[in-house]
């Protein structure tokens, strides 16, 4: 990434866009450009019966940067991927005893044996709990290389220029959620999908100096493993189609038990993959 460079309008912290590839795993049957939109639904009030806005699914099960639209969330290293990726099957122990042993004994199966039965149905739930990657789980997506943005700007939301002046244009906002003193790079790569959705709103709302709006965000991995990135499709959400520096697909890879990625982040995780 080369160096940043600050905007003078609020102090937000900007990266330009440089071309460079970046690496995101996604289902095969959806494509690598087609994530779940966010959307405001019409329902009706219980009580009154009058119709209301509403989200289509809860805040707390949206990702780090959503807005309304699509985002989508790219890597710049296979490493990075795998580490955002398989979050959810992290164990919490590097215990050698399966956590699912004492479930294959009672049934009178080996663990091998109950993993095989659990992942021809792939109860994913199950898996995440457990520190196990199912088969099934590699079988249906795959790594694709992107070609990513050359011109344009990317907001570094982690920069304590961005944080400062995410403090002052959200003042009133931040105190109601709990962060009285300010936010801090912890509180941005955290698990409060209200803060972090509402971050991105403002941020996806912004003009910059140049009169352009930002690609989406940049922002180190929590896991430790590199740089991410989260692009609003403002195009595809103004059913304008893909614009010629959207992020696009260049390849796909098949991801395999031996992908050194996956097995540098698999034993870190102490996930076992099958």
């Amino acid at each position: 990434m080369t160096e940043a460079q600050a905007s003078p309008l609020a102090g937000i912290r900007l990266h330009p866009a440089t071309g460079a590839s970046a690496l995101r795993i996604a289902r095969t049957s959806y494509g690598p450009v087609n994530p779940q939109e966010r959307r405001i639904t019409t329902g009706l009030d219980s009580l009154t019966g009058e119709s209301r806005p509403s989200l289509s699914a809860p805040i707390a099960e949206w990702s780090r940067w959503d807005t309304i639209g699509r985002t989508i969330y790219l890597a710049d290293s296979a490493d990075a991927a795998y580490a955002e990726a398989l979050a959810a099957f992290r164990r919490r122990t590097a215990a050698d005893v399966d956590p699912l042993e004492a479930d294959a004994a009672a049934v009178g199966l080996t663990l091998e044996e109950f993993l095989a039965a659990v992942d021809s149905d792939w109860d994913e739930g199950l898996f995440m709990r457990t520190g196990n990657l199912p088969a099934s789980w590699r079988d249906a997506r795959a790594l694709y290389t992107m070609a990513m943005p050359s011109s344009g700007s990317w907001i570094d939301v982690a920069h304590g220029d961005t944080l400062a002046a995410l403090d002052g244009a959200l003042g009133s906002q931040l105190v109601d959620l709990g962060y009285e003193k300010g936010l801090t790079v912890a509180d941005v790569l955290g698990e409060d999908r209200e803060l972090t959705v509402r971050i991105a709103v403002a941020l996806r709302n912004h003009v910059l100096p140049d009169g352009s709006e930002p690609l989406g965000i940049v922002y180190p991995s929590k896991r430790g493993y590199g740089t991410c990135f989260a692009y609003w499709m403002r195009r595809l959400d103004l059913g304008i189609g893909a614009g010629a520096d959207d992020p696009r697909p260049i390849r796909p890879q098949e991801i395999t038990e031996q992908d050194p990625a996956l097995v540098r982040v698999s034993n870190t995780y102490h996930i076992r993959v099958h």
